[in-house]
This record gives C-alpha cells, structure tokens and sequence, in this order.
C-alpha cells in the first residue's frame, strides 16, 4: 500500500506501527491463549507498547483497533 502524508506524527506512526505489530505478534503466538481470539493478546501487547512510545501514539492504536473491530468483533468460539 501507498501511503503520503506531510504529517510527520502519522509518518512515525506507520513505522513504528509495522515493528509494534511484529512484536506483538511474536508476544501471542509464545502465550496463545486457548478460546480466545489471538487478536485480543495482539491488541493489547500493541496497546502496551505504544504507550511506551507515547500518549498520543497509544490513542491512534486505540482508534485504529475500534475501528477494526467495529467491523469485524472478537469470535472467541472460533478458537476452541
């Protein structure tokens, strides 16, 4: 994906974005969780590492996993 932007706080949160989502990744899948969701570890290991980053940065994810999951909520069932 293509992406521009002039802004430079949404400019560093599209590269920190891809290693945060890497490192949370790799945080799940050593603590799976049986029935649950795995994108519940990942969001909140995101979460965690954002706000380490900073305030604003950890607000933006905040949005950004409502939005996703606006769209698409947590199925635990499916992770029996």
């Amino acid at each position: 994906m293509h992406k521009i932007t002039k802004d430079f706080f949404e400019l560093s949160y599209w590269i920190f974005n891809d290693q945060v989502f890497n490192m949370a990744l790799s945080y799940e899948l050593k603590h799976r969780i049986k029935g649950k969701d795995p994108r519940r570890l990942i969001f909140d290991k995101e979460l965690q590492l954002f706000e380490a980053i900073g305030e604003n940065y950890k607000k933006k994810a905040e949005n950004d996993i409502n939005i996703i999951l606006n769209g698409a909520p947590y199925q635990d069932q499916l992770f029996l």
